[in-house]
């Protein structure tokens, strides 16, 4: 099974969850588990729960599905100059708008080695 994490970046904590809820929504859209990672533990002084996680989990994606995971980051990433981390074991890339040619091929290549 692949599991692959796609964390987003933004000194904004308010953009960070707008844009997580997002993206999840987008990768909902392909043929694959997506679930929020949980976040980290509230402090103790915390007056609710304010775990918040930038970061999605995408599970069991078919070669076709992952191909298709890479070109919806890409594009994520693209519209409006994201910043995204994704991770896959040891492997890791960051994948930041606007995307020119070679950082487009970087991105494909990442997942294709994954079907591999």
């Amino acid at each position: 099974m692949t599991t692959i994490t796609v964390t987003l970046q933004d000194d904004d904590p308010e953009v960070l969850e707008q844009q997580v809820r997002l993206l999840r929504d987008e990768v909902r859209d392909l043929d694959a588990d997506v679930d929020l990672a949980p976040g980290p533990p509230a402090p103790e002084d915390a007056k609710g729960d304010l775990r918040m996680s930038h970061t999605i989990v995408v599970t069991d994606m078919t070669s076709p599905v992952l191909a298709e995971l890479g070109r919806v980051l890409a594009a994520f990433a693209d519209r409006g100059g994201r910043k995204i981390v994704v991770r896959d074991g040891d492997r890791t890339m960051e994948i930041q708008g606007p995307l020119d040619d070679t950082a487009r091929q970087a991105v494909e290549s990442f997942f294709r080695k994954e079907l591999e």
